[in-house]
């Protein structure tokens, strides 16, 4: 558990373990990972340094089910409680005001800068402040 191996150019890399189960990846075009875990919020691994992002840093619960990252390099957690941004060493609840309260179980970057959010109520469709219904 929480282990990780990243095949790059041919060779196979371990990288720092991170605790818990993983449930989802980004990687962005610098080689910088995010890691989602079911009890240990997101990590971000840079290299060989890794940086945990909790509760205590503002993520809404330690339980993450996806991670992304948008086309204008913002990250977005989707968690047992709702949505969150992450910038830095920080992140904050977004879009309580118009997605339905409960677990974001999915997230998807479309290339116009919009967030596509799933929901045990449907899809939502956003720009990070506020989402509507996709119908």
């Amino acid at each position: 558990r929480g282990g990780i191996v990243r095949l790059r150019e041919g060779r196979w890399t371990s990288l720092p373990p991170v605790f818990g189960l993983v449930t989802d990846l980004h990687e962005e075009r610098g080689g910088r990972l995010w890691v989602a875990t079911v009890r240990s919020g997101i990590v971000r691994i840079d290299g060989r340094r890794r940086v945990a992002l909790t509760t205590a840093q503002g993520l809404p619960s330690d339980a993450v089910n996806a991670v992304e990252v948008d086309v204008r390099g913002r990250v977005w957690a989707g968690t047992a409680r709702g949505l969150a941004r992450v910038q830095d060493t920080a992140a904050s609840a977004v879009g309580h005001a118009t997605l339905p309260p409960g677990p974001v179980l999915s997230l998807l970057a479309l290339g116009d800068g919009r967030l596509l959010v799933g929901t045990e109520h449907g899809a939502y469709i956003g720009d990070g402040d506020r989402f509507a219904p996709v119908h």
